[in-house]
């Protein structure tokens, strides 16, 4: 059912359909608009009104009882171009000599039309927001226009991307030229901003494409949905910010991947010049296996390529409007498989860099070797520390850490060494010399391991003389548990003033997993003493601290 209407024209009546009535004032007053800016246009705009007029009597006459859009629209083709509408009143000679020049009039006619106008370059165009392709304010369809591509969607993409990357300053852009940029509201405006000629034709054909447009409008889906119910608009805003907030997501592991293309790129350049020396680094795996590089940048291309597909589709889905053409159902296919594709493939790319790197470290146990890790060797050398052998110690890791176990005012430091392959023992052969005068000594040392293995020793006669470290007990405390207030004072280690009571409460805490141990006496007869730990931590301890080792003269420590 439509709305109708009489209207009246040069003393006759006519019943028109509401929207055939609103294309035909459009029509006319945009005649009246284009013709009053010329000398004599108002007469031509006069005598198109009349020409309608006699179209529409013809109409009458021929029982249409009421003018339907369909009239109005042929009514429209059938007056043609209105600009030669004044040429007919002319002689057929006068036509034929005037003809150039009354052509050449009307190209740079008024309204300022030049002959690059009417060609459509870039420069004949003028920048307008487009009001019927808009998401927001019609920005980046006004730019598509002015540069002469057809689907503003890549635009729309390119705005998002950059909105992710600059947070705040695109939205003050993108606002700042909403508020500058004019919008296209006539026909006129519409035409310059596509860099189409403005004539009477043009402006016509214009307007009967926006008639056409606004009836598919009112018959497509969009319409339809605009009527909905109050949830239904709440439904509709809760999926757009679901899809908002998965395509926040989907950006983001798009950033996350292009860093680890970045950190691939900066290993390959590692493991051209890392030679022989052993650590943990992702270029030195790469040089030992150049499989893991590989299979690493196919994991990135397949993840990008698959996650880029869903970043155009979700970006299209939250961004189309009634001039988004829809996918072809070819295109909807290419698009499905190449997403299970690539998703596939960046998951068994990644299954087998996962399952390469930890082959190459599980037959590979030197590669986790602290020696080669110069800032560990740095800390230890610091101490006068010469390392020998370092095995699967987790190099990654600092040497020396520091703990408040003993008082908060000041941190002790130790060394840690623990392991980076669980099911692989540790090997560890650390020594440094000091030189003393003759004399009875013991070393003694305050350690935390988690297992047997390890053990404390000094050199006599070339010959190592070691003392197993005490692993702590199964409730992961070690003699220090026990030990009494006195004894742990004249150790020097407690950093504030801490009172028998307290030190009970330490012990039940972090404290108590350290033991103290020390070396049999032993006759030093003067010069270097070397001393230190070696051993082999075994598989199910995972770890060995070392808070305190030093040589004690037997005049200070315990006998």
């Amino acid at each position: 059912m439509k709305k109708n209407i009489t209207i009246n024209m040069f003393g006759v009546l006519y019943a028109i359909d509401d929207d055939a009535c609103q294309l035909l004032e459009q029509y006319i007053d945009n005649m009246h608009r284009y013709f009053d800016k010329r000398e004599g246009g108002a007469e031509i705009a006069d005598d198109i009104e009349h020409r309608v007029a006699e179209l529409l009597s013809e109409l009458k006459d021929q029982g249409v009882e009421a003018v339907s859009i369909e009239h109005v629209q042929q009514i429209i083709k059938r007056i043609g171009n209105p600009e030669q509408m004044d040429e007919t009143a002319d002689d057929a000679e006068t036509a034929s000599h005037d003809g150039e020049a009354s052509e050449s009039q009307t190209q740079s006619g008024d309204d300022g039309t030049s002959a690059g106008q009417e060609k459509g370059g870039m420069g004949a165009r003028k920048l307008y927001r487009d009001p019927q392709d808009k998401m927001l304010g019609g920005v980046m369809s006004g730019l598509c226009r002015y540069f002469g591509c057809d689907d503003p969607l890549p635009w729309r993409i390119l705005m998002v991307l950059l909105a992710l990357v600059s947070f705040s300053t695109i939205g003050i852009i993108y606002l700042v030229a909403w508020a500058l940029i004019p919008a296209a509201n006539t026909p006129e405006d519409r035409l310059r901003m596509q860099g189409k000629p403005v004539n009477a034709q043009s402006i016509s054909e214009e307007v009967m494409r926006e008639a056409n447009r606004a009836a598919n409008y009112v018959q497509s889906p969009e319409f339809r949905s605009a009527a909905r119910s109050f949830w239904g608009t709440l439904l509709t805003i809760f999926v757009f910010c679901v899809k908002l907030f998965v395509l926040l997501i989907i950006g983001t592991l798009i950033a996350s991947v292009l860093a680890c293309a970045v950190f691939l790129a900066i290993a390959y350049g590692e493991s051209s010049h890392i030679g022989n020396a052993m650590n943990d680094s992702l270029g030195w795996l790469i040089a030992h296996d150049a499989m893991i590089g590989v299979l690493g940048w196919l994991g990135v291309i397949s993840s990008l390529v698959f996650l880029g597909t869903l970043f155009y589709l979700l970006v299209r889905s939250l961004f189309k409007s009634s001039s988004t053409r829809p996918l072809s159902a070819a295109t909807r296919w290419a698009l499905a498989l190449v997403c299970l594709v690539t998703l596939i493939s960046s998951i068994a790319f990644g299954s087998l860099f996962a399952y390469k790197v930890k082959w190459v470290k599980e037959t590979n146990p030197n590669i986790y070797n602290l020696s080669t890790i110069p800032r560990s060797v740095n800390l230890l050398a610091r101490d006068g520390w010469k390392l020998n052998t370092a095995v699967n110690i987790n190099a990654g890791d600092r040497c020396v850490s520091t703990t408040d176990d003993f008082g908060s005012s000041v941190e002790l430091p130790y060394y840690k060494f623990e392991k980076e392959i669980d099911t692989k023992p540790m090997s560890l052969d650390m020594e440094r010399s000091e030189t003393l005068p003759a004399g009875r000594y013991h070393i003694e040392a305050i350690t935390a391991a988690d297992g047997p293995g390890i053990n404390l020793f000094y050199t006599e006669r070339g010959r190592r003389i070691v003392t197993p470290v005490l692993p702590r007990l199964s409730s992961g405390f070690g003699n220090m548990s026990t030990m009494p207030y006195d004894s742990v004072a004249k150790l020097g280690l407690f950093t504030d003033s801490i009172t028998p009571l307290q030190w009970h409460t330490m012990q039940a805490d972090d404290a108590g997993e350290w033991s103290l141990q020390r070396t049999p006496s032993f006759d030093h007869v003067g010069g270097k003493l070397t001393y230190g730990f070696a051993g082999t931590l075994p598989v199910g301890a995972d770890k060995i601290k070392v808070l305190r080792i030093r040589v004690v003269p037997e005049a200070y420590g315990a006998k």
